[in-house]
């Protein structure tokens, strides 16, 4: 059984071949981000949560961050400052939300089709063409990760091309049906008035794929048709449904009677919240719509909008985000504006392009940093210069330049304490801390660094990556129950936090939890089956199992995304050695030693391809080489005095037969055996002439 994805121009035709248990429409235009996966969730949190309401609380962060409305079935979470903050106070925002819930939401699914047990949960999402980013990769997880005889997906679309995301899951996942409209469809179409047809447009939200409804909205009387979507928006906001604010309202308001008042007002609410909440791709269609009904002379909307664009191009084309900022720079002759333009460039330089311009970054920084010296407002002028002197320890830290960096992110802890009031700008605050302690774990200061990190809890306890980077210190100074307890700590936080569980999973394998570590980095892998560490990490732990079929499996599924990977490439070899295919074990072998001629497992491997093949000097030296890599080791002790003893070597295995027995965790029964057989050995060697010579 696959999913299945229903492709065809009409939604009722398309609804109708789903036959689905429960039906949702994904059109960004209704509900804006998540859309779809809301609107599920809508209908089936409140039967999950009437029979298993443990359910709905695991899954209560992935819930509220698609559809907060449900506050009622989940409970309250704990608030962040990242959260909380006034939106002018805010300096950074939690990243990798958006993709964190939907994980969540598709964990909630499948547990809620598993538990009832009652055969094939179908659902159907219909519209996804028109779905926002969120609902797109929403919907590519969910093909992926569930299974079709538990819950099937149907996907309905029209036969436009999708995004290369959903485009690909459903090649991948879904068997595709294509439905027609019927015979009867046209007629009954073109039998509405226009003025019927009109309405349905507007009362369907812009979603209506009917040709004939869009054509009635477009020649409609322009004053009548912004009364009808007045009335609509009225309608909604009486309701303060979040969704509405994020996409019916925002359309009807920039169609109604003032687009340029209230249809900008209802943009720029959407616009910041979806910003805030990392919904890039829908932030930057209602800025993009907000600039468009406006004009340069509205400054602060203007500028805010544009910025707003820029922030989400940001990370997918920074060169087009600096086209925008540079725009308003040569649009305003305003120290504002050329701070805060100069700081964001500064940042695409240091951080966001592909090959970074520290020295660039260097300099719009501080030329946002002497902008902020012109701000007439006392306190805040003090917010900006602290804020822009982080900004710098940013780029000299990138620079190597750590004390230097040090020097700039103290200063700016010093002026928030000493100019500005105690409960002011907590979260930029944490921030500062968080940020110094990434300099002094740099600097090697680890109690120093520790000490932030705390100071960043205390302020914002519920911010899970400041318990997962106080996790990564613990692990630096060797305290791996401490690195386990943030690492758990962060997961209890948020939804899937996929590197808590990776790292996690790393400490358990460097403590002999192996089990624990396959299990960690099998979750990794379902979050993300592309994971690279992950999966050689697993692959490693597999094979030590003796699971040489899923550890084969993990091999060639890395090595089809790498396949120059060293690390990959011996396990490979490894597993071939085991299963005495000796040709592949050595072309692997050889091939990760070619990317990798420090590898110590490669070494080995080969070394001990080499002994079977009686060539014990070529042995020899690439244990004597993985030995200096590794330090002392009983096992290379024991391996090369093995390779010495072959050769006829007696006094150099001998040598490294009792070097082995000085170390820990040496097999001494093993070790004095194979002394004594040296021995023995060198009894039996003929003494040259030249011995007895000196012996008479």
């Amino acid at each position: 059984m696959r999913h299945l994805w229903i492709i065809g121009a009409s939604p009722a035709e398309r609804l109708a071949s789903a036959e689905a248990d429960l039906s949702v429409t994904c059109h960004r235009r209704l509900r804006g981000p998540f859309t779809g996966a809301g609107s599920v969730l809508a209908e089936l949190v409140p039967r999950i949560h009437s029979r298993w309401p443990e359910v709905v609380h695991e899954h209560r962060f992935a819930i509220l961050t698609v559809a907060p409305e449900l506050v009622e079935f989940t409970g309250e979470v704990p608030k962040t400052l990242h959260m909380t903050a006034p939106i002018e106070e805010r300096t950074r925002y939690q990243t990798g939300l958006a993709r964190r819930a939907a994980h969540g939401v598709v964990e909630l699914l499948v547990a809620y089709a598993r538990r009832l047990g009652e055969g094939t949960l179908r659902l159907a999402f219909d519209a996804a063409h028109a779905s926002d980013a969120t609902d797109q990769e929403f919907l590519a997880i969910l093909l992926r990760r569930a299974n079709p005889a538990l819950l099937q997906v149907h996907v309905g679309t029209n036969e436009q091309p999708l995004p290369t995301v959903l485009a690909k899951a459903l090649a991948t996942y879904a068997t595709s049906l294509t439905v027609h409209p019927s015979a009867a469809t046209p007629a009954e179409s073109s039998s509405r008035s226009q003025d019927v047809l009109l309405r349905a447009y507007i009362e369907g939200h812009g979603t209506s794929d009917d040709p004939e409804e869009l054509a009635a909205w477009s020649r409609a009387d322009p004053r009548h048709r912004a009364e009808l979507h007045d009335a609509a928006a009225d309608a909604l906001s009486r309701s303060g449904d979040l969704g509405h604010q994020l996409g019916t309202i925002p359309f009807h308001r920039e169609h109604g009677s003032d687009p340029a008042g209230a249809g900008v007002r209802a943009l720029e609410f959407a616009a910041q919240y979806c910003a805030g909440q990392g919904f890039i791709s829908a932030a930057a269609d209602l800025a993009g719509r907000g600039l468009a009904l406006l004009t340069p002379d509205r400054q602060r909307e203007y500028c805010l909008f544009m910025a707003i664009l820029a922030l989400s191009l940001r990370g997918t084309d920074p060169k087009e985000a600096e086209r925008i900022l540079n725009e308003l720079r040569g649009e305003y002759a305003h120290p504002e504006v050329h701070r805060s333009t100069s700081y964001s460039i500064a940042m695409l330089h240091a951080v966001f392009y592909a090959e970074k311009n520290l020295s660039l970054a260097k300099a719009y920084a501080q030329n946002a940093l002497a902008f902020a010296g012109l701000v007439g407002d006392a306190r805040e002028r003090s917010f900006r210069t602290s804020f822009l002197r982080n900004a710098l320890a940013l780029i000299e830290m990138r620079l190597g330049n750590r004390a230097e960096a040090l020097r700039l992110v103290t200063s700016a802890i010093e002026i928030l304490v000493e100019e500005l009031p105690e409960d002011a700008y907590r979260q930029h605050h944490s921030v500062l801390h968080h940020n110094r302690a990434k300099v002094y774990q740099l600097l090697g200061m680890l109690e120093a660094a520790e000490r932030d990190l705390n100071d960043a809890i205390a302020l914002d306890p519920y911010f899970p990556e400041f318990r997962y980077d106080r996790g990564n210190l613990a692990r630096l100074r060797g305290d791996d129950a401490a690195a386990v307890g943030d690492y758990e700590a962060a997961m209890a936080l948020s939804a899937p936090i996929l590197e808590a569980y990776y790292s996690r999973g790393d400490v358990r394998a460097s403590t002999g939890d192996a089990h624990g570590a396959i299990a960690d980095f099998g979750y990794v892998l379902e979050l993300e089956p592309d994971h690279l560490d992950a999966r050689i990490n697993r692959a490693a732990l597999l094979f030590e199992a003796g699971d040489l079929d899923g550890a084969a499996e993990d091999v060639a599924h890395g090595l089809a995304a790498d396949p120059r990977n060293a690390h990959l490439l011996c396990t490979r070899g490894q597993i071939a050695m085991e299963r005495e295919e000796h040709e592949v074990a050595r072309t692997s072998f050889a091939e990760a030693l070619a990317m990798a001629p420090d590898l110590s497992a490669a070494l080995v491997g080969s070394a001990v391809l080499d002994f079977t093949e009686h060539d014990f000097d070529a042995a020899v030296a690439k244990l004597t080489r993985a030995l200096e890599l590794a330090g002392d080791d009983p096992d290379l002790r024991y391996n090369r005095g093995l390779a010495n003893q072959a050769a006829g070597r007696f006094d150099a295995a001998i040598e490294d037969f009792e070097a082995a027995l000085r170390l820990p965790e040496a097999d001494e029964a093993q070790l004095r055996t194979q002394i004594d057989l040296c021995r023995i050995e060198l009894k039996r060697v003929p003494s040259s002439p030249l011995t007895r010579a000196l012996s008479s």
